[in-house]
């Protein structure tokens, strides 16, 4: 079955003189994972005060503490990096710096970044090592990163520069085609022999940890 996003817009509360709940409608617009559905409208919800509220208290007790948290913070992937490319490098360095500076900004320190292209990018995808389609490079001859210093390490280095403490969390979408068993950078599956070049390819950046799992190993090429 579908899964349904619900997008809910113009939700209006309106409050009478007594401070009592007018009813409110709110409109539903959906969009299903199988494309039958595109910002289809939906039937409208109505909210209305609850029969029977219950009142919940919530306790925070700095003295009992669970897992700590190395960070937070947004991503750095290629959509992200080609708009702030767009920008002159004034208001570019701006928006960085309001993202990471603890003193000047809001001081996200963990980012993640893209081991090759995303799925959300101009461009055709690419990996770090790509062949023409039927050859391989098990010596990773062909490896490289030059892809990436046309707008997505300049934003990477700027936001270092503004944070130095800044963490990258690091996730490939796919391992080169040709470590894979359809050849392609869309579905497929990692074949066993390349584990350790597709480890070397998806190494690490300074300050940064890596995921090797690809992060859709089931997305299609549209």
């Amino acid at each position: 079955m579908p899964l349904f996003y619900r997008f809910l817009s113009c939700c209006l509360l309106a409050f009478c003189m007594s401070t009592e709940f007018s009813y409110a409608q709110v409109n539903v617009w959906i969009s299903s994972e199988d494309g039958k559905a595109a910002l289809s409208k939906g039937a409208p919800l109505e909210l209305k005060k609850a029969k029977s509220p219950r009142k919940r208290d919530i306790i925070v007790d700095p003295a009992q503490t669970y897992q700590s948290i190395v960070g937070l913070g947004g991503s750095l992937e290629h959509s992200t990096c080609y708009n702030l490319s767009r920008l002159t490098p004034e208001k570019r360095e701006e928006v960085i710096e309001r993202l990471v500076s603890p003193a000047k900004g809001i001081g996200m320190n963990l980012m993640r970044i893209c081991i090759g292209t995303s799925d959300f990018a101009g461009e055709p995808y690419y990996s770090y090592d790509d062949v023409p389609e039927g050859q391989a490079d098990p010596a990773l001859d062909h490896f490289s990163i030059e892809k990436d210093r046309a707008y997505v390490l300049p934003v990477l280095k700027t936001a270092l520069a503004k944070n130095p403490e800044l963490l990258f969390v690091a996730s490939p979408w796919s391992p080169p085609a040709w470590m894979k068993t359809n050849d392609s950078l869309a579905e497929g599956e990692l074949k066993p022999e390349w584990y350790g070049a597709y480890m070397f390819t998806a190494s690490a950046t300074p300050r940064s940890v890596v995921t090797f799992q690809w992060k859709e190993p089931g997305r299609v090429e549209q």
